[in-house]
C-alpha cells in the first residue's frame, strides 16, 4: 500500500531537483533523505506533512524512488559511474563512436588488456580497423546481462565481472544499402569503467 502511494506521489510532483535550491541525498535502502544544506535526515514516516512543504517532500520522495528503482550491477561488478559513457552499454556506444570518427587511439584505450596485448599497439589496431570503421552507422543495445565470469575462448582466459550485451549494429553495405547485424558482445570491468573485447582478425578466426 505504501509503495502504491509513493508512486502516486512521484507522478504528482516534479521529477527533477534543482541542485542549487533543493539538493537532496537519498538512501534507498533505509528510505531516508536529507538536504545538503542542513544535513538533517528524515524518514518517510517522519516527513513533515504541512501543505507548505508537500512539494519539497514530493520531490524528495521522487528522488528516493528513482534511486531505489535504478538498476544496479550485481555484487562484484565495479562501479563505472565516473567513466565517460558510464555503464557497459554507454562504453560500447563510445567505442563504436570513436571507430566511426577514426579516433583509433582512443578506441584502442577502451579495449580490454588481453586485446591490447594481442594487437601490440594502437597503430596496428588502426591499420586493420580503418578500412571498415566508416561503414559502422550506429548501434542499439537491446539487453545487458551481468556475468560473474566468462570464458574468453579467443583470448584463452577467464574474465570476471563481465557484461554480456545483445547488440544490433547498423552497417553500411553500399552507397544505397544498409543492414542490421545482431551480435552478442562482452565487456569486462576495469577500475575506471568497462573495456571492449576485440581481437585481431587472425585471433578471432582461430
Amino acid at each position: 500500500m505504501l509503495t502504491h502511494l509513493l508512486r502516486r506521489w512521484r507522478e504528482a510532483f516534479p521529477q527533477t531537483v534543482d541542485p542549487e535550491t533543493d539538493s537532496v541525498l537519498v538512501d534507498s535502502e533505509t528510505q531516508t533523505f536529507w538536504s545538503r544544506s542542513t544535513g538533517t535526515a528524515s524518514t518517510l514516516v517522519e516527513a513533515p506533512g504541512t501543505a507548505v512543504e508537500v512539494e519539497s517532500v514530493g520531490r524528495k520522495v521522487a528522488a528516493m524512488l528513482a534511486a531505489r528503482d535504478a538498476p544496479a550491477p550485481p555484487p562484484g561488478c565495479r562501479d563505472a559511474g565516473t567513466a565517460p559513457g558510464a555503464g557497459p552499454a554507454g562504453c560500447e556506444e563510445r567505442f563504436l563512436e570513436l571507430l566511426r570518427e577514426s579516433r583509433f587511439e582512443g578506441a584502442f584505450a577502451l579495449l580490454a588488456a588481453p586485446c591490447q596485448q594481442r594487437w601490440g599497439s594502437a597503430v596496428a589496431f588502426a591499420a586493420e580497423q580503418a578500412a571498415s570503421a566508416g561503414n559502422l552507422l550506429g548501434l542499439v543495445v537491446r539487453e545487458v546481462r551481468y556475468l560473474p565470469e566468462w570464458v574468453d575462448a579467443d583470448g584463452g582466459c577467464v574474465h570476471r565481472d563481465v557484461a554480456e550485451l545483445a547488440v544490433d549494429y547498423r552497417v553500411r553495405l553500399s552507397a544505397s544499402r544498409a543492414a542490421t547485424v545482431s551480435r552478442t558482445v562482452h565487456l569486462v570491468a576495469a577500475p575506471d569503467g568497462w573495456r571492449s573485447i576485440c581481437y585481431p582478425r587472425a585471433a578471432a578466426a582461430g
